[in-house]
């Protein structure tokens, strides 16, 4: 990004928790008849994107830290851009709020795919499965949290000196983004007040792990000048009168959110 927005220096977390039980050599053929023939295109204001966004929180074994990921990363970034696979960034994980996802999480991930089949076509690719055995090393696995959404609307980048703040919306039965969204819109005044701005946020169409909240509706992703602004906000009077609402319409338990700055 000048944060967020030059958030495509660093990414391509594992798409890894989506095992591929044995892949066809037709469907291999397929991947590698034309890859790159497309390319995500960038969001840019309250617009749906046209290709979908992969976003993951990468969790790591004891005694790896983000340098490990993007080592990782470094590997495997030519074999997904040859299939359409175009990195978002990522953000290290420096504090958790809320029980939604991994304790351990370290890594959040976002990146753009071409097509609905482009993950299948990284993970088919033999250049990838070459680079398995460090994934595993590296991340821990059976806890990476994944879901596939769409970018609904780009803000302004964050200032200088700004943190990041990453939120898993959870919604109860019955209630969607667009509730979510609503909601937001109706309490932009008041995070406004203490310096919190909208820089990103995604639709979530479905999620692609075995762990990880199942209700999560949305991806967000605002700017703060300091971890104790949230405090500040969740204090004000204003937003104390809007908790009520809060909680009838989102799943608070399941809903995470992580303070997170570019590695």
């Amino acid at each position: 990004m000048t944060k967020f927005a030059s958030f495509r220096a660093a990414a391509l977390a594992s798409v890894l928790a989506l095992a591929l039980a044995g892949t066809a050599s037709s469907a291999l053929a397929h991947c590698l008849a034309s890859p790159g023939s497309e390319t995500a295109r960038e969001v840019t204001g309250p617009v749906k994107a046209a290709a979908d966004t992969l976003f993951a929180v990468m969790p790591l074994r004891g005694g790896f830290g983000p340098g490990d990921h993007d080592a990782y990363e470094t590997r495997i970034a030519p074999v997904a851009a040859d299939h359409g696979m175009s990195r978002e960034g990522s953000l290290t994980v420096s504090q958790q709020v809320g029980a939604g996802a991994p304790q351990k999480a370290t890594i959040l991930g976002f990146w753009s795919l071409r097509s609905s089949d482009t993950v299948t076509c990284v993970m088919s690719d033999p250049r990838y499965q070459a680079q398995i055995g460090f994934r595993n090393k590296v991340h821990d696995m059976a806890n990476v949290v994944m879901y596939d959404g769409r970018a609904e609307f780009t803000g302004a980048p964050p200032a200088s000196g700004q943190v990041l703040l990453v939120g898993l919306i959870a919604m109860k039965p019955g209630f969607s983004f667009d509730d979510h969204a609503a909601y937001e819109a109706r309490i932009a005044e008041i995070t406004a007040r203490h310096g919190m701005h909208l820089v990103r946020a995604y639709r979530v169409n479905q999620r692609l792990s075995s762990v990880g909240a199942a209700n999560v509706a949305g991806i967000y992703v605002w700017s703060l000048p300091s971890p104790q602004s949230l405090a500040e906000i969740m204090q004000d009077p204003d937003y104390v009168a809007m908790v009520p609402e809060r909680n009838r319409t989102h799943d608070m338990a399941a809903t995470t959110m992580y303070f997170a700055a570019q590695p």
